[in-house]
């Protein structure tokens, strides 16, 4: 299984709608994401700000961008900065990891992620997820149709709901949201299988990673991760990102790092051939996906630079 902390973003953005708190008393669970009021939405709009990571790409004489995501987002980051509008606006497609606005799309994520008899968990060991579950303001009967990698993803979302972090405002439906309202088309760079098996623990080792993924959730590993991560996304602060390996504590083995490089690395090698593909047919393309993409000589913008783009950081 590849537990690395991007994951739980994306998982919290896909099953959101379908898990919510359970029956517990509300001085212990973090809120439920409600519909932002019309003086949030108001005082959102002054505080408009830049966030996250913005890159200006040019070959052959065609300008596209490159768009460093988190997959959750805040009441605050609902309105895009200036720049990241501009070129939105200024492009002719959006391309995401994956096209959640399509239906077909989302089923067969939904179909992934479904139990099967080839993914069980010791009793001790689902007992102990159960537990945790229930300590952390999660139904377990919500989890326990999924497979056991999900169960443990999942159980990251109350960590981002206490720090009023909710996928319903993510960041890459944010930007969608305002690319439907300018009539921009949206395209996935990726299929729900190639993303997502990319979890899946390889023959025999179920048990184990999914004991070591509940070790970083119970000592609060996780979280203080996650916290950074988010952190230098509202800031844009890029030298911090950029150092992901050396502070996600995600790197310590070799299993680790292999499964760093096969989330991460081997994933943006799929997506810039994709990308460059449509470039150099149309350009104006904004491609936005998740910020650790962005991240060392594998990232997007190097692997750019390497097929000969221009590559100009905007924010």
């Amino acid at each position: 299984m590849k537990f690395v902390n991007l994951r739980v973003f994306v998982l919290g953005l896909l099953l959101v709608s379908g898990f919510k708190n359970a029956a517990f008393a509300e001085t212990q669970c973090p809120p439920e994401f409600s519909e932002p009021t019309a003086e949030q939405i108001e005082i959102a709009k002054k505080k408009t700000n830049e966030h996250g990571y913005l890159w200006e790409v040019t070959k052959d004489g065609k300008t596209s961008y490159v768009y460093g995501t988190i997959h959750v987002g805040s009441i605050d980051w609902i309105f895009p900065g200036k720049k990241t509008l501009t070129a939105l606006r200024n492009s002719k497609k959006l391309a995401l990891e994956l096209n959640l606005g399509d239906p077909k799309i989302m089923t067969e994520i939904v179909e992934l992620m479904k139990s099967n008899s080839e993914a069980k968990l010791s009793d001790a060991l689902q007992e102990r997820i159960k537990q945790y579950a229930g300590n952390n303001c999660m139904n377990f009967e919500q989890l326990q149709n999924l497979r056991p990698e999900f169960q443990v993803l999942m159980l990251t979302i109350p960590i981002l709901k206490k720090e009023k972090l909710y996928s319903e405002l993510s960041v890459d439906l944010i930007i969608a949201g305002v690319a439907n309202a300018l009539k921009i088309p949206i395209i996935g760079l990726e299929t729900p299988k190639e993303q997502m098996s990319i979890l899946f623990s390889k023959s025999g080792e179920l048990e184990q990673d999914i004991q070591e993924a509940m070790e970083k959730l119970e000592d609060q590993t996780q979280k203080k991760v996650l916290e950074k991560l988010v952190d230098a996304w509202a800031n844009s602060d890029f030298e911090v990102l950029n150092a992901y390996a050396e502070w996600c504590k995600c790197t310590e083995t070799q299993k680790e790092r292999e499964a760093l490089k096969q989330l991460i690395d081997e994933r943006n090698i799929t997506m810039v051939t994709r990308f460059d593909r449509i470039h150099s047919d149309e350009g104006k393309i904004f491609m936005a996906v998740g910020s650790l993409h962005m991240v060392g000589p594998m990232g997007v913008p190097s692997l750019l630079k390497k097929q000969g783009y221009s590559v100009v950081r905007l924010h």
